[in-house]
């Protein structure tokens, strides 16, 4: 069990640093427009997104 475990904290480590990775290289690509973080939820990868308008995610 104790293998099981930590084999889920790398797989959601891992989620999260290419999410963070994501983030970073398209933190520019809206420029000059007001937009929602790109944001890791603890299993999903929100990208940026413009303000007042939907992300949907597919997992």
């Amino acid at each position: 069990m104790v293998e099981e475990e930590g084999l889920e904290f790398d797989i959601l480590e891992s989620r999260r640093v290419n999410c963070t990775l994501m983030a970073l290289g398209q933190h520019d690509r809206y420029k000059n427009v007001l937009t929602c973080p790109a944001y890791f939820d603890g299993w999903s990868c929100w990208p940026e997104t413009p303000a007042g308008s939907s992300q949907v995610i597919y997992t």
